[in-house]
């Protein structure tokens, strides 16, 4: 599986989706964060995740809780919580280096673990997981590659602004979905593609998602789906750029 020495990931989120607990509250958070604090002693509230046609999971009173982040110190690395699922984030901070994903997939296994423990003890039932979740997302700058629009075609494969439009001029922004079916048949892969402006410095460039959202099939464990769904992003984000970009700007390995 091919691999680079300059990868342009800016983040990387491997998460599980379980069954809504209306029963796991706040109390039963803050004491999971005991758990992880030496870890990650910093805490913040979200905006809640909700899947296509989902709705926010409610108590018994009707109420719903907020998504709940707990960082490291140094906010490179992220777990997030809310009653109906768990993410543990890489996200890049400065020049630090992006540590590859069994190490990113290492951390979610032990966080996995102690949730599943705690949830377990303090509510009598451990949450029962329906779908996984990988992402990855890469920010390709200006200097890279992308001096605007017309450039893009430097980067991904299938993009292709011709030089013989009379009257249009290159566009100023693009935004494309697409979904490709796994493999396996267990979920799909989307890939967002869209360009962005960096918030650091307003540098502009290229924003390229790449998730896959499964369901286990019969006899399939959740680490054989996440790994599946690694592997399909690598060998995606592989085909949808460029040989230009992989070999002079990002370096295979």
């Amino acid at each position: 599986m091919v691999s680079f020495l300059r990868p342009p990931v800016a983040e990387v989120s491997v998460g599980v989706v379980f069954s809504p607990r209306p029963d796991l509250l706040i109390g039963h958070i803050g004491d999971f964060w005991s758990v992880i604090r030496d870890r990650y002693p910093r805490t913040e509230h979200a905006q809640l995740v909700l899947g296509e046609g989902e709705a926010p999971v409610q108590d018994r009173f009707g109420n719903w809780l907020p998504r709940v982040w707990f960082l490291s110190e140094d906010n490179c690395m992220l777990v997030q919580v809310q009653q109906d699922r768990i993410y543990v984030n890489w996200r890049a901070n400065g020049e630090q280096t992006y540590p590859r994903f069994p190490a990113v997939k290492s951390e979610f296994d032990r966080v996995w673990s102690l949730f599943v423990g705690r949830v377990a003890e303090l509510t009598g039932a451990p949450p029962l997981p329906s779908r996984i979740e990988v992402s990855y997302t890469n920010f390709i700058w200006s200097g890279e590659a992308v001096r605007s629009t017309a450039d893009l075609s430097r980067v991904l494969k299938d993009f292709h602004w011709a030089e013989d439009h009379k009257y249009l001029s290159p566009p100023s922004g693009i935004a494309l979905n697409m979904t490709f079916p796994l493999h396996s048949g267990a979920g799909n892969l989307r890939v967002r593609t869209a360009t962005a402006e960096r918030a650091s410095d307003r540098a502009k460039g290229l924003h390229l998602e790449l998730q896959v959202v499964a369901a286990p099939n019969a006899g399939q464990s959740i680490d054989e789906l996440i790994e599946e769904g690694h592997q399909t992003i690598i060998r995606a984000f592989e085909d949808l750029t460029t040989a230009e970009m992989q070999d002079h700007h990002w370096i295979r390995g």
